[in-house]
């Protein structure tokens, strides 16, 4: 049985006009915030651009460059990630243990697994039709095995479709 959260009220319920005049407000600061962000964004890449063109590659730091004006500093640092390629490494380990060369391979991968919770996982369980004790205690330490973590909330706004209004273009026209 679905149960809700009733919200205490602290003020009676708003009026239609109320509400429109709420989301007229929410639309307005979302079209200027989405407008802020794109100049914020356009003025970084100038300033990316400018340090990348000018800069000097600071000395032990090899990924980043850096531009010096009167009273600022600018550092564009360029990152890099390394994704393992489990198949390859999976290939390199059967050539090295061929060879008997384990001990190297160990010294360069470490083997992690990586697991994802299967829909409808919850039940499995209760249908596997295990003894009362082993089912109680696989149950607790299955309970174990994941956190669930609370989102944001989303707001999502509609207008009714002979409401229509457009939104401002980025661009700033």
């Amino acid at each position: 049985m679905a149960t809700s959260t009733v919200l205490k009220q602290t003020r009676p319920a708003p009026t239609p006009r109320e509400i429109d005049a709420l989301v007229e407000t929410f639309e307005e600061v979302r079209d200027n915030a989405e407008l802020a962000d794109e100049a914020y964004q356009n003025a970084s890449l100038e300033l990316i651009d400018l340090v990348n063109k000018f800069g000097f590659v600071p000395a032990g730091a090899e990924s980043s460059v850096r531009l010096q004006g009167a009273i600022t500093v600018l550092t564009v640092t360029t990152g890099s990630s390394v994704t393992v390629k489990d198949s390859e490494v999976g290939k390199l380990k059967g050539a090295m243990d061929a060879n008997k060369l384990s001990d190297l391979f160990s010294r360069m991968f470490t083997a992690h697994s990586k697991y994802k919770l299967v829909k409808g996982a919850a039940t499995q369980l209760h249908v596997a039709q295990l003894p009362q004790r082993l089912a109680d205690k696989l149950t607790q330490l299955y309970a174990r095995c994941f956190d669930v973590k609370t989102k944001s909330p989303s707001l999502k706004v509609e207008r009714l479709a002979d409401a229509k209004k457009p939104r401002a273009k980025k661009g700033g026209h």
